[in-house]
């Protein structure tokens, strides 16, 4: 079991769920694009995004790296989709 999963279970899993498909559909990326990009299958993606399955941890980082986020807000820790400081020019 992860850590992630003793927070909330079917809870954390539906919140990913809804959060991953809203990402994929901001980014213009269907479930068969997203496993091809984290090496994984069209199947085990849609079952993440129903809730029945829950990612491990590295499988999350490679999520939320090709969607272009952070595994805090797919898991509904972080309510920023993107929270990394802007970088100013000088």
């Amino acid at each position: 079991m992860i850590y992630w999963r003793k927070l909330g279970g079917n809870i954390m899993s539906k919140e990913f769920g809804n959060r991953l498909s809203a990402a994929m559909q901001k980014k213009g990326i269907t479930q068969r694009e997203l496993a091809d990009r984290i090496n994984t299958t069209e199947a085990t993606l849609s079952r993440y995004v129903s809730g029945a399955r829950e990612p491990k941890v590295e499988v999350l980082a490679n999520i939320a790296t090709a969607l272009g986020t952070t595994s805090d807000y797919l898991l509904g820790i972080e309510n920023d989709e993107f929270s990394f400081p802007k970088v100013q020019r000088i």
